[in-house]
């Protein structure tokens, strides 16, 4: 029967970040500089106790972004995502 309680608030962040990366490597002793520019995504999700409102539980994951991805590809990829920030979820009881 649902009496309209609430027993979790979720919460949760996004965070996208660049990082410049500068590659040297040699073919035949010629020196070659290379940069790439690489996109890093996180979630964190948190989940309160609604009665206390103390933090119960924390889950953070990150992935490389594709820029040039597909629609369907980045759902499909934020979903693998959640699914392996969720897999610690429920956290074991303390004993």
């Amino acid at each position: 029967m649902d009496d309209g309680k609430v027993d979790l608030y979720v919460g949760y962040q996004t965070a996208a970040a660049k990082e410049e990366n500068i590659m040297s490597y040699s073919l035949r002793g010629a020196a070659t500089l290379g940069d790439t520019t690489v996109y890093i995504g996180q979630l964190v999700v948190d989940l309160y106790d609604a009665a206390t409102e103390n933090l119960i539980w924390r889950g953070a994951v990150s992935k490389t972004i594709d820029q040039r991805a597909k629609s369907e590809k980045r759902q499909k990829n934020l979903a693998k995502a959640v699914a392996k920030l969720l897999k610690d979820y429920p956290p074991e009881a303390k004993r």
